[in-house]
């Protein structure tokens, strides 16, 4: 479960790079300043939303990782 978690906030994360929503001064701020609401809230929880959106649109009983 964790491998998948670290792995999608990666794919995930790098998406949203190019789509802009997550910047370098995002990450900085995180790294530097310990502000990381965007990097360590929202980004596992989007991810989350994803894995829950695909097994419902698949309609299985379980959860897609």
């Amino acid at each position: 479960m964790w491998d998948w978690l670290f792995q999608s906030c990666e794919t995930n994360g790098r998406m949203l790079i190019q789509d802009g929503l997550l910047t370098l001064q995002d990450i900085e701020e995180c790294l530097h300043r310990g502000r990381c609401k965007k990097v360590t809230i929202r980004l596992p929880g989007y991810c989350i939303l994803q894995c829950l959106l695909r097994s419902a649109k698949s309609d299985t009983s379980g959860l897609l990782l």
